[in-house]
C-alpha cells in the first residue's frame, strides 16, 4: 500500500469541520506526508485550495454555490493567529461620525506582517502595528481619525461629529482619551484633547489640562 493510500485510509472526511480553514500542516495529525493528503482530498473534491497552504472543507450552499470561509477564519488560518483587528470603511462609517467612504480593501492590524495579500481572492492590506486585544468604540473613532484622510472625512467635520456625539453620551471621554494616548499619534492625541475640551468633558474624562483653541 503506498503512502498516500495509507494516510487515505487513516483520514476520515468527518473531523472536517464546516467552515473552518485548515493549514496544511495540520493534516500532519493523520499521515507524515500531509502535502500529499491534502493533494488527494483536493482531487477528490474534499477541500477545496484557497490559497498557498490553505484549505476548506468543500460544502455547499442551498443554492448550489460554494460556501465561502469568514474573513475572521481565513485570516485566522492565514496568520495561525487570532491577535488581529480588520478595520476599514465598515467599521469607521458605522461610528457615525461623518465617514461614508467604502474601501475595497480593509486594514488587517497584526503583529507578523505588512503589505497587501490576496487570499480567496480577496485582498486585504497587513499593517504590522500596535493595538489592543478587544478593540472598542474609542478605538475605531481614534483609528477613523489616524485615517481620515483615507476614509475622505476632514477633521474639521470629524471633530465637530466626535463633540456632538460625546454630548449624547455614545463614546466614553476618559476611554477615548487613553485610547488616543495609547494608540494615536501626537496630533490625534491634541485633537481628541481639544475636542473633549470643546464638549466641555475634560474633568470627566479625568484630566485637568485645558487646551486653548
Amino acid at each position: 500500500m503506498t503512502a498516500s493510500g495509507f494516510a487515505m485510509k487513516a483520514f476520515s472526511e468527518g473531523v472536517l469541520h464546516s467552515g473552518r480553514v485548515y493549514r496544511t500542516s495540520e493534516f500532519a495529525a493523520w499521515t507524515s506526508n500531509p502535502a500529499r493528503l491534502v493533494d488527494s482530498l483536493e482531487e477528490r473534491g474534499v477541500l477545496r485550495r484557497l490559497a498557498h497552504g490553505l484549505y476548506m472543507r468543500v460544502d455547499r450552499t442551498k443554492f448550489g454555490g460554494v460556501r465561502r470561509a469568514d474573513d475572521d477564519e481565513l485570516l485566522r488560518a492565514f496568520l495561525a493567529d487570532d491577535n488581529f483587528i480588520v478595520t476599514g470603511s465598515e467599521a469607521w462609517n458605522a461610528l457615525g461620525l461623518g465617514a461614508k467612504a467604502v474601501l475595497a480593501v480593509p486594514f488587517v492590524y497584526n503583529h507578523q506582517r505588512t503589505g497587501e495579500v490576496t487570499i480567496d481572492g480577496r485582498r486585504f492590506v497587513f499593517r504590522r502595528c500596535k493595538f489592543p486585544r478587544q478593540p472598542s468604540p474609542e478605538w475605531f473613532a481614534v483609528d477613523l481619525l489616524e485615517n481620515h484622510e483615507t476614509a475622505q472625512l476632514g477633521l474639521d467635520d470629524a471633530s465637530t461629529a466626535l463633540v456632538q456625539a460625546l454630548k449624547l453620551g455614545r463614546f466614553d471621554p476618559g476611554r477615548l482619551a487613553r485610547v488616543a494616548a495609547d494608540y494615536g499619534s501626537a496630533d490625534t492625541l491634541r485633537l481628541v484633547l481639544k475636542v473633549l475640551n470643546t464638549a466641555n468633558l475634560m474633568e470627566q474624562a479625568g484630566l485637568g489640562v485645558v487646551v486653548s483653541q
